[in-house]
């Protein structure tokens, strides 16, 4: 804070003779845990509580203030009773989900297909207009932080058209403060959804404004199989990513590399942005990081990304912003190493079960499947990926994105490029 920060505070209230009961403190910081208790060593704090701040982990925080560890009047059983219920209503709807990374959207998409809700996305907020003009929906997930056109005129857009008066609109966004929850309001949308995706607050409030125009009275699908378990990962909390995932490592697996592929040259992509005319671009870039990095329980960098997209809002600040820039990268380095290096074996579908073909044999494969416009080529990538090539990162991640895009002869081009390479 300006003035006086919370480290002098406390220490001004604990050293306050006029007070005969201090009361306990909690430091809320946008930077890691660790870093956080090394600033406060000279002070007593009862808990460190991250930012973006979610019902949840404040009410942990306080209790724990309090010497209590468990919230006794509302009972896991009926939480779970209540999460059901919110399903129940859902099954059958039909959502249309604007978010603008490939990650989140991949995650929200695979815990709402799984209920028997279908799944309409777009990945910018004109892409959202132009669905709703060719799809009739039951309601909105919509990301605030978007290019083209963000969430907040997105919804404004769609209000202005009569027809839309009425459709649900909640936003999904990485910030989750009360001052963040009255801007999406006054924009027009019905409600709020923090990120990191949590099932439980996800479903609970789609059921508070959505309404299935064509409800299923039970569930069609089959229950998650049990896919295996994950290996230890430097920098990423894989027990918090396991509850995210609800147990599905061969999903968290998938989503962890293709971090690992996407966010690897992230310091060149947010200097880029600071160079585009759109002063939103690097507070975007940092943003989508952030709320990636939750997702996937990666909170050394979801926290240093909080950092540098706060100092996004001074950017006469240069020198500071290129140090948080800097240590977001270095965070990043080490997780995705810890992914590369990772015992993959222990989660799920191995893609090393049998002997690895040879580079240049993958990549003929993959030339094949994609002459014949075959999207089951992203298999093949991955046994691709387990070579661990860093040089060779940059022409994966193009193959990816065009296979996603359907661009095949953009895809086979590149392909023939690395064989030519090799």
């Amino acid at each position: 804070m300006p003035v006086m920060d919370g480290i002098e505070t406390a220490k001004q209230i604990q050293t306050n003779s006029n007070l005969v009961s201090p009361p306990q403190i909690i430091l809320v910081t946008a930077y890691g845990r660790e870093a956080a208790m090394e600033i406060a060593d000279e002070i007593q704090i009862k808990d460190f509580l991250s930012k973006p701040v979610t019902p949840s982990t404040l009410l942990d925080s306080i209790l724990l203030s309090q010497g209590k560890k468990e919230f006794a009047p509302n009972p896991v059983g009926n939480m779970e009773t209540e999460e059901e219920r919110a399903i129940d209503k859902l099954r059958g709807a039909k959502i249309l989900l604007a978010e603008d990374n490939e990650i989140n959207m991949e995650l929200a998409v695979d815990i709402l297909e799984r209920q028997d809700i279908t799944v309409v996305t777009a990945v910018d907020g004109q892409q959202a207009l132009e669905r709703l003009e060719q799809e009739e929906v039951d309601g909105v997930l919509m990301d605030c932080q978007m290019p083209v056109m963000d969430g907040y005129e997105a919804t404004q857009a769609i209000r202005s058209d009569s027809k839309f008066k009425k459709l649900p609109i909640l936003a999904m966004t990485a910030n989750a403060m009360v001052g963040d929850k009255e801007k999406v309001l006054a924009a027009g949308m019905n409600d709020h959804i923090a990120k990191p995706i949590r099932k439980r607050d996800l479903f609970i409030t789609m059921a508070r404004w959505i309404k299935p125009k064509s409800p299923l009275s039970q569930s069609s699908r089959e229950a998650l199989p049990d896919v295996g378990k994950m290996p230890e990962i430097e920098g990423v909390d894989i027990e918090i990513g396991m509850q995210t995932f609800e147990g599905n490592a061969a999903l968290y697996k998938k989503l962890l590399l293709k971090f690992a592929d996407r966010e690897v040259d992230f310091r060149d992509r947010f200097l880029q942005s600071l160079a585009q005319q759109d002063d939103r671009a690097a507070v975007r870039c940092a943003h989508t990081l952030k709320g990636v990095a939750a997702n996937i329980a990666a909170h050394d960098i979801q926290q240093s990304a909080a950092s540098l997209e706060l100092s996004c809002a001074q950017p006469d600040n240069q020198e500071s912003m290129m140090q948080l820039l800097d240590a977001v990268q270095a965070n990043i380095d080490r997780v995705v190493k810890a992914i590369h290096q990772a015992d993959w074996g222990a989660s799920g579908e191995s893609v090393q079960s049998e002997p690895l073909s040879s580079l240049p044999d993958l990549l003929k494969q993959l030339l094949q499947q994609v002459e014949n416009c075959d999207a089951e080529s992203l298999t093949i990538l991955d046994a691709i990926r387990q070579h661990d090539l860093p040089k060779d990162r940059e022409s994966i991640r193009q193959i990816h994105d065009a296979i996603n895009e359907f661009d095949f002869d953009r895809a086979e081009q590149v392909i023939r490029q690395w064989l030519g390479s090799l």
